[in-house]
């Protein structure tokens, strides 16, 4: 459409590239939901990882899984 420089191909030209515009604008805004969510959910994992591992007596503890 641009190399034929017809005014109608120009103007549709500006339309696709706003679509794309919007388009990756769009997918940045979803992987940074993304990320923001899989770094909230690690924080939540990290925090119960280290609530799992205090024993009663506020020594850390190590959790053995043993084979059946």
């Amino acid at each position: 459409n641009h190399e034929s420089k017809i005014p109608d191909n120009l103007s549709r030209n500006v339309g696709l590239i706003r679509e794309l515009n919007n388009n990756i604008r769009r997918v940045a805004e979803l992987y940074a939901d993304l990320s923001s969510s899989f770094a909230k959910s690690m924080d939540t994992s990290s925090e119960e990882d280290l609530s799992g591992a205090m024993r009663s007596d506020g020594k850390a503890g190590h959790k053995r899984n043993r084979p059946v």
